[in-house]
């Protein structure tokens, strides 16, 4: 069985996955850390400090995966085709 660890709250392991019903629903972390940014360099900022805690544990066998989600897309000022 998988353990889901939270990158951003080192001391949450192995947390559930959930699913919630209904149109608006679908699959996520129970418990997993949420950090409103507003820029990119903030989520710059936490992608390395979830990347610096991945590297803090256990050996490289032992880790997994990791993933960032993300909820609402940040806005910004310019387009590109």
């Amino acid at each position: 069985m998988e353990m889901i660890q939270d990158l951003l709250n080192p001391t949450a392991d192995n947390l559930p996955i959930r699913e919630e019903a209904g149109p608006a629903g679908g699959v996520f972390v129970a418990g997993a850390a949420e950090v409103p940014v507003t820029s990119l360099e903030e989520c710059l900022h936490y992608l390395e400090l979830g990347e610096q805690n991945r590297r803090g544990r256990g050996t490289a066998g032992e880790r997994g995966p990791a993933l960032a989600v993300q909820k609402r897309r940040l806005t910004c000022g310019w387009m590109c085709c």
